[in-house]
């Protein structure tokens, strides 16, 4: 069984990563990047890409986990976080995960990807403890890619004949992940519905912002309870708004009440979104973030088409 705290990559080249992940639906990242190479992120993802010819052009490549059927338990090293110790500690409640494992090229952190069999379709991207986070949307940077020098590395989850084994999570972890979610539903549902109710903008709030925050229920409950907001939530509001190159207060605007809010953190996100060219819109935010949109006329619009699309 897998040892987290004394990990050892296995050496494994770009064909024989294709190979094994010749059934997961794959997309090129640009180099030396986390930036999709496509137009629809994630949904451009299609099995049997020839990771190996991509990988010699320079791109780095990605999993996308809902067309794979998998998630990924994220696990960050940065800074003042630790996440493996935060980890350890779920294992040791919920037991060891036996599947297919990375180094990421930052910090030494894990990405952990399991099938998704078990965990209920509400469930979206979200804390599991501290620097531990679940990512059921989206794509995530794999092994071969290439970060600042740094390579993604597998550690784990190898089968005889090459392939990848993506284990199923225990009967403990599930419950764990369904219940966590549940919770986060209702704490979000019952604060959006207090925040709405109550008068939100004052009247020093320059004009055209009052009626940005009039239209739109994320960024009006962003205003209102921003220590409410997950981080990626956030990240995919600045990535909206940097869309316009006028914005920068308002982003300011909308931020600065969280506890933790830094200038500086948030105008390096600002640019970060301009520098990337890529921008989330009201399809990606409402898809991915329904439970902070949901009421929004567009939002449920939304919701309807991506479920006819089923």
């Amino acid at each position: 069984m897998i040892d987290y705290t004394n990990l050892v990559p296995i050496l494994r080249t770009p064909e024989q990563i294709e190979k094994s992940l010749w059934n997961c639906a794959t997309l090129p990242i640009y180099s030396n990047s986390k930036v999709c190479a496509t137009k629809h992120g994630y949904m451009s993802a299609i099995k049997n890409m020839r990771i190996s010819s991509f990988h010699k052009c320079g791109y780095n490549i990605a999993l996308s986990l809902p067309l794979s059927n998998l998630v990924c338990i994220d696990v960050d090293m940065h800074g003042n976080i630790n996440g493996l110790k935060t980890f350890l500690e779920l294992v040791e409640k919920y037991g060891k995960i036996d599947t297919y494992t990375e180094l990421t090229a930052t910090n030494g952190g894990l990405h952990i990807f399991v099938s998704k069999d078990g965990i209920d379709e509400t469930v979206k991207n979200c804390d599991l403890a501290t620097g531990v986070e679940l990512k059921v949307n989206g794509y995530i940077v794999c092994a071969p890619s290439i970060f600042n020098g740094k390579q993604y590395r597998i550690v784990w989850g190898v089968n005889d004949d090459g392939t990848y084994k993506f284990g199923k999570l225990s009967e403990k972890w599930l419950h764990f992940i369904n219940k966590i979610n549940k919770e986060k539903i209702n704490s979000i549902s019952k604060v959006v519905n207090h925040c709405t109710t109550r008068k939100f903008v004052p009247s020093e709030v320059p004009l055209q912002y009052r009626q940005i925050l009039e239209n739109c229920r994320l960024l009006r409950f962003m205003y209102e309870c921003p220590d409410e907001i997950p981080e990626p939530v956030w990240f995919s509001v600045i990535s909206m708004l940097t869309r316009n190159t006028n914005t920068d207060d308002f982003i300011h605007l909308i931020s600065e009440g969280y506890s933790k809010y830094t200038y500086k953190e948030t105008n390096y996100k600002i640019k970060h979104c301009r520098n990337t060219s890529k921008h989330c819109g009201c399809n990606y935010i409402a898809t991915n973030h329904y439970e902070f949109c949901k009421g929004c006329p567009k939002a449920e619009q939304i919701k309807r088409r991506n479920n006819y699309e089923r």
